[in-house]
């Protein structure tokens, strides 16, 4: 193997040096974006230029040829990291996915795969041989047909990469231009020398020269225009998919670039169809001042209120005024500055907006017709520098706020709704405080458990127990400590286990109260509780029952004496039968008084009893649908049963009269006619011992000829007395007003109930009726 010298060999190992002082740099920021294929392209030029330097300075052919298939590595590594890298800066990053990617390097392997093998087929090369040229000798060869294919291949990316690169500066020029240009000269360079070489214009290959020539390039790109920290991320994804419309201007306000969301506030259909032209000139869209109304009424037909210092009105030339004076004055004609320096302007006309300095941030709303529709936007203008901090342009972003517009006067109707409500409440639980305050009871809220404590206590608490509502909540007085000492151990269980339960508790208990008197009363109430389940408070109800329990213990009395009387009576009426079959005449005339009497007393236990169960509200029958006829007609036939040998009966009974009514109408009917038939024998009112002749009575039911129909029991005794007609009317008893039987209080009772009572009575005789609500033909 032999050496030469020549100079051939310096410019390779010049940019040998450069490209591995380059990849050391690029190294230390490998984190940056991009700078892996950089990093790969920069490792290839090295192998490259180290390559053709060793095959340049050997004279052996076997060694040139050696090194020059290794070459070919590395000028493949080269060309896939320059594309990777072109992609990546461009923001072409779908070319580096699989299976794309894969299908760009398929042809380097293939090519690499060839050279290699080139002796079987010669597909590269063939006639391999050693030339002198210029006194340096070089490897001559022809180049096969694979070769043509593999430097269309290299050509392709790199005017691919170059392509890429170009049109990215062309879009970018206010913000990549420096750098953009900078780019594609250090991509053009090494490929246009590699061009004279394959033209044969040179007889050595200075591509890897070129390729130091474009590392210089990338250097002073690194350094002078931050390379690797400005590369664009994304840009496609980023700027084209985003909901806001961006536009890139010039310093002459021109648009140089934009994005498809930036379409509808622009008169125009494309973004080509607007670059280079004069923003104010292109934009469709008006002030909001202007068509402020007109937005609204588009969009729900609602004045939106303005916000705290905004001022909508003026003309143009009062606008354009406003534009000229000192900012300092301006403070109180627009409504205020954000935390991101950002004025913003109302009142303006776009030409006035855009007429500002370049150099400060501002905002303004417009609106504009998309699709049919109005849409409202908040146009917001900042400025652009390069990397020297140099003002080269200005951004505008349209942020499309016409669904907050119209979110904030849903806000505000919902906020006026609640407050409506919120009155509402407020007013509610005033009337529930005035309803509770106003209970015949105790109203109240405790914690609970064995320390409970008292929360909240309505003012009925004084006249239940003698203690205020405020001794109570303060812990001074607690209901344990009121509970009557024999009560309280049941109650504090009953209570407890329907907490535990979560059932609610109905306790019946006696209390102690301020004065030293015991009340019975009845705690009605029920835990709540919280998501966990466990226990918040209990609230409850206290009502004062003593009076109930009083009644309930006369209830008994009056069953216990029913029952005796009847006992006793029915050993009066047997003693009296058998002192009737062996007494005297004269004895036996005082036998029958006594007899008739005992009789009297065993009817007013019967009615007695069938008084208490009028009086059981628990067991009252429902009103209902009923046959006045068939209710008079049962009561005829419990009657006749007992009377029907002393009286005389007519009736006058239709086929069917319907009323609102229930099962206890035939007791009342069975009153009224009892009541004649005994009361009518006397022949002296309230005289019980003097007999008359039979009564006749009369019961007649009338058909209704308005809304009510009638039962009329007549009779021809000696009529009610007086006093028992007050006592029955007049509807209470006193110590002066009384009545001595019970059936006419029977009657009233019932009929109260569902109708209307009527007596009229003199001494020719009596007449009740009762009137009763008919049923509707349609109900």
């Amino acid at each position: 193997m032999g050496w030469q010298l020549t100079y051939h060999v310096l410019p390779q190992l010049a940019a040998v040096s450069v490209s591995v002082a380059l990849a050391t740099v690029v190294w230390r920021n490998r984190e940056s974006r991009g700078s892996l294929p950089l990093l790969a392209t920069l490792v290839g030029a090295v192998g490259w230029s180290l390559t053709y330097a060793f095959q340049i300075a050997n004279t052996a052919l076997e060694t040139k040829l050696f090194w020059n298939d290794l070459r070919y590595v590395f000028v493949l590594v080269t060309i896939v990291g320059y594309i990777a890298f072109a992609a990546r800066y461009t923001s072409n990053d779908r070319w580096l996915r699989q299976p794309t990617f894969l299908a760009l390097v398929f042809p380097a392997i293939v090519t690499v795969a060839l050279v290699y093998t080139n002796d079987v087929h010669g597909l590269v090369r063939t006639g391999e041989s050693l030339r002198t040229a210029g006194g340096t000798v070089v490897l001559s060869f022809d180049r096969g047909t694979w070769f043509w294919v593999y430097l269309a291949y290299v050509y392709v990316l790199m005017a691919t990469a170059i392509f890429w690169i170009t049109r990215f500066a062309r879009r970018n020029w206010t913000i990549y231009r420096d750098q953009a240009i900078t780019i594609v000269v250090a991509a053009i360079v090494p490929w246009f020398v590699n061009g004279l070489y394959v033209l044969e214009v040179t007889t050595v290959d200075y591509t890897a020269f070129g390729l130091s020539i474009s590392a210089v390039a990338f250097v002073w790109a690194m350094y002078r225009y931050d390379l690797l920290d400005l590369v664009p991320i994304a840009r496609e994804r980023i700027i084209e998919e985003m909901r806001d419309g961006v536009l890139v201007l010039d310093i002459e306000d021109r648009i140089v670039d934009l994005n498809e969301a930036a379409l509808p506030v622009l008169d125009a259909d494309s973004e080509t169809s607007v670059l280079g032209k004069a923003v104010v000139s292109t934009l469709a869209a008006s002030p909001v001042d202007e068509t402020r109304e007109k937005w609204l009424a588009d969009g729900h037909g609602h004045p939106l209120p303005a916000r705290p210092g905004a001022d909508y009105g003026g003309d143009a030339s009062a606008s354009r005024q406003r534009v000229n004076e000192p900012l300092h004055e301006q403070r109180d004609r627009r409504e205020g500055v954000d935390r991101d320096g950002f004025e913003t302007l109302v009142g303006l006309t776009l030409e006035d907006v855009f007429e500002r300095d370049v150099s400060e941030k501002c905002t303004t709303e417009v609106t504009c017709t998309v699709d049919g529709k109005r849409r409202h936007y908040v146009l917001s203008l900042s400025p652009l520098h390069d990397g020297g901090g140099k003002i080269t342009g200005r951004l505008v972003v349209a942020e499309d706020v016409t669904a907050i517009k119209r979110r904030e006067h849903k806000l505000e109707a919902i906020t006026r709704t609640l407050e409506e409500r919120s009155h509402q409440l407020e007013l509610r639980n005033k009337e529930q405080a005035t309803l509770i305050e106003n209970l015949p009871g105790v109203v109240y809220r405790c914690t609970g458990g064995p320390e409970e404590r008292m929360t909240f206590v309505s003012s009925g608490a004084k006249a239940l127990t003698g203690y205020s509502a405020a001794e109570f909540e303060s812990g001074a007085v607690t209901v344990d400590s009121i509970i009557y000492p024999d009560d309280h151990e049941t109650t504090r269980q009953q209570r407890e286990i329907a907490i535990a339960n979560r059932e609610r508790f109905d306790v019946v208990y006696r209390i102690v109260t301020n004065d030293e008197t015991q009340r019975w009363v009845r705690d009605i109430g029920k835990g709540v509780y919280d998501a966990d389940g466990d226990l918040e408070f209990v609230e409850g109800f206290m009502l004062d029952v003593t009076e109930n329990k009083q009644r309930e213990q006369l209830q008994v009395l009056n069953r216990v004496l029913r029952h005796n009387i009847r006992n006793e009576m029915n050993v009066i009426s047997g003693r009296l039968d058998l002192a009737l079959a062996s007494a005297d005449e004269e004895t036996r005339s005082h036998l029958e008084i006594v007899a008739r009497a005992a009789d009297r007393v065993t009817r007013l236990g019967t009615k007695a009893r069938k008084i208490q169960g009028l009086l059981d509200a628990d067991h009252a029958p429902e009103i209902e649908r009923i046959d006045a006829v068939r209710t008079v007609e049962g009561a005829i036939m419990r009657f006749n049963l007992e009377y029907a040998r002393e009286v005389t009966l007519e009736t006058s009974l239709p086929g069917a009269v319907p009323v609102y009514g229930n099962e206890h109408l035939e007791t009342a009917v069975y009153e009224l006619l009892e009541n004649a038939a005994v009361h009518g024998r006397e022949t002296t009112p309230g005289d019980p011992t003097a007999d008359g002749s039979d009564p006749t009575i009369t019961v007649t039911v009338r058909e209704p000829s308005s809304e009510r129909a009638a039962i009329e029991i007549s009779d021809d005794g000696p009529g009610i007395p007086s006093s028992e007609l007050e006592a029955i009317t007049g509807r209470m008893e006193s110590p002066l007003v009384h009545g001595s039987g019970l059936g006419l209080w029977i009657v009233r009772w019932v009929v109260d109930a569902y109708g209307d009572l009527e007596i009229d009575s003199d001494e020719a005789g009596t007449t009740v009726t009762v009137r009763l609500r008919r049923v509707e033909e349609t109900e």
